[in-house]
This record gives structure tokens, sequence and C-alpha cells, in this order.
């Protein structure tokens, strides 16, 4: 039996052919709930500016505004996750290669984002309870989302780069790439552990805290939740990532 016969034949083959197809019908699920979830935050924050402004909350309307920096931050990540995939999308279906170049590029480079996005708004969300559980430590988790960022920034670089070679130079790129981003999400994966532990300590702890907060108590509870369905989702991206730049070396 040829090669040729034996690819098609490939039970990985397949099974990757299967994923894809999937990831394709769910794309079209996540633009939507996407597109709802921006809607949705424009309402609330409309409803909020309408309210301070009639002077129904305690803030003095001459301090309101429209988006506040958590609204806008908020609104960004769902943007550019909403970007990203409609650039996979229209990747997909490219009926050029500088088309599918420029796509791609643009996907990856919301794709990037939204990481970066994503680490900034957990800090954030979890500054309140970050200080009052070990405060000595906010200098020091600042500071890990400029190396985190870092490495976005040389994924994508690279992801550039691997648009313009061909033959090996490209598969360097692209394992390179694939290595970075892999290094990217255990960095992640550190930074949302420290916040666990951080919760956790707050919830078991929470009657000695001086400074505990009602809402501080929500944060750490979703935070734990969050926490272990987002590693799930992870441990998927770092095992298929992982396999496929195996599988890739070995053909």
């Amino acid at each position: 039996m040829n090669s040729s016969a034996d690819t098609l034949l490939d039970p990985w083959n397949d099974f990757l052919l299967a994923q894809n197809i999937s990831l394709a019908r769910g794309s079209w699920v996540t633009l939507a709930v996407s597109g709802f979830q921006i809607f949705i935050l424009i309402y609330l924050t409309w409803r909020h500016y309408v309210s301070v402004k009639a002077g129904v909350t305690s803030i003095s309307s001459a301090h309101a505004s429209f988006f506040r920096p958590v609204d806008i931050l908020i609104l960004l990540f769902i943007s550019s996750n909403y970007l990203q995939i409609l650039f996979g999308l229209l990747e997909a279906f490219a009926s050029s290669s500088d088309r599918y170049t420029a796509y791609n590029i643009a996907g990856n480079f919301f794709a990037q984002l939204f990481c970066v996005l994503v680490m900034v708004y957990s800090y954030l969300r979890s500054s309140a309870v970050v200080q009052a559980v070990a405060g000595w430590s906010i200098p020091y988790v600042r500071a890990y989302i400029v190396p985190y960022s870092l490495v976005q920034i040389g994924a994508f670089v690279l992801t550039v780069l691997a648009n313009y070679y061909s033959d090996d130079t490209q598969n360097s790129l692209i394992l390179a790439e694939t290595y970075l981003s892999l290094c990217g999400e255990v960095m992640l994966f550190a930074f949302d552990l420290g916040l666990m532990v951080i919760f956790i300590t707050f919830l078991r702890n929470r009657e000695g805290i001086v400074s505990a907060r009602g809402h501080m108590l929500i944060v750490s509870k979703y935070g734990v939740a969050s926490f272990v369905c987002f590693q799930l989702y992870l441990a998927n991206v770092l095992a298929l990532t992982g396999t496929c730049s195996l599988k890739g070396n070995e053909h």
C-alpha cells in the first residue's frame, strides 16, 4: 500500500479532520454568543450610566462616564475573541494565498491580544482579594504580566514571519511559535494557580480578614470554579498542540 493511502487511512488524520469540522461548527456558535455578550454589556453599561445621571445611584453624575475602565477591558477581550474566530473562519474559506496570509496574521494578532487581556482582567478582578490575603505580592503579580505579554508578542512575530518563508525555515518558525505558545500557556496556568491559592486562602480565613467584603467572597468562589473549568480547556489545548507538533515532525 502506498504512502498516500496510508495517509488517508491514518486515524490521526481522521481525528484532525473531524475536529476541524467540529471547531468550524462551534465557531459560529461562539460568534453568536460573543455578539450577544457585547450587546448585553453595552445594554447594562447604558442602564448604569442612565441611573447615575438620574441620581439613582450614589455616584456623582459629574463623574459619570458611559464606559468605565473595567467595561472597556471586558468589551476589548470579548471583541478580540470574536475577531480571532471570525478571521479564523475567513482564513478557512480564503480564495487566495494573499487573503489567507492576511486573515492568518489578523486572527493570530487578536488571539494573542485576547490572551493578554484575559490575564489583565483576571488580575484586576482579583486585586482586592490579593491585596487582602497577600498584599506584598501585588507588585510581583503586576510584573508577571510583562513577560507573559512579551511571550505573546514573540509568538505573533514568529507567526507573521512564518507566512513569508517556506520549506525548512517556515517549519522551524512554526515549531518555535508552537513551543513559545506552550510556554505562554504554562505561564497562564501558573498565574491562575497562584490566584486560586489566594482565593482558597481567603475563603478559609475570611472571618479573620479585616478588609473582607461581600464582593470579594463572590470573586473568590467563582474564581475557584472558573480556574477548574479553564484548566480543563487549557489541558486540552496543551495536549492537542503538543501532539500536533510531534505528529508534524514525524511526517
